[in-house]
């Protein structure tokens, strides 16, 4: 994607471990390695050589990549606008890739926001969110119905993780979510 960069997840988080994951450049990502462009590889790792390399293999989802009905890797999103449940807008089922992982991203120095609309109704399942792509703290969870204020990251990134529990069809269990940013960090 134009404009994006590439990482590659060390850990089983926002995807699986040895995927890799579309990010803006300019945010801040853990690394394993840093150096400088054409300067000196990094300290060896004793499980890793020319002869021994790491690799990562394709991710072949399928239902197509970009179907929001199903959860076969994280939807992101940038700036503001809205995010659907899965089948929205019927009734969510189970996902056969539950969880679903959103992550959202508003520029550097303002604060990430997330407001559920008040016809939204989370049962049988479970919201999370974290601060943090990797290993951010949780600031927020709740299940039945989401609370009448914006949820507000500590960061200008929220992860949200939708867990589906059960398989149950209940009429009217969806959701819709308003996503963007207007604090700025002093």
């Amino acid at each position: 994607m134009i404009g994006m960069c590439s990482s590659a997840s060390l850990y089983k988080d926002v995807v699986d471990s040895r995927q890799w994951m579309s990010n803006p450049c300019d945010e801040k990502m853990p690394f394993v390695c840093q150096r400088a462009k054409n300067g000196y590889p990094c300290a060896p790792d004793p499980t890793q050589s020319p002869e021994n390399p790491v690799t990562f293999e394709p991710v072949i989802p399928t239902s197509p990549p970009d179907d929001p009905r199903m959860c076969f890797h994280p939807l992101f999103f940038t700036g503001s606008g809205t995010i659907y449940s899965p089948y929205y807008p019927n009734n969510y089922t189970s996902v056969y890739s539950s969880p679903c992982k959103y992550v959202i991203t508003v520029p550097a120095g303002t604060i990430a926001q997330i407001q559920f609309s008040p016809e939204s109704y989370i049962r049988y399942s479970k919201m999370e969110f974290y601060s943090q792509l990797e290993d951010g703290q949780q600031f927020a969870n709740f299940t039945g119905h989401p609370p009448p204020y914006p949820l507000n990251s500590t960061t200008n990134v929220i992860k949200m993780v939708f867990t589906i529990y059960s398989d149950k069809q209940d009429v009217g269990v969806q959701w819709v979510a308003s996503y963007g940013n207007n604090l700025t960090l002093v």
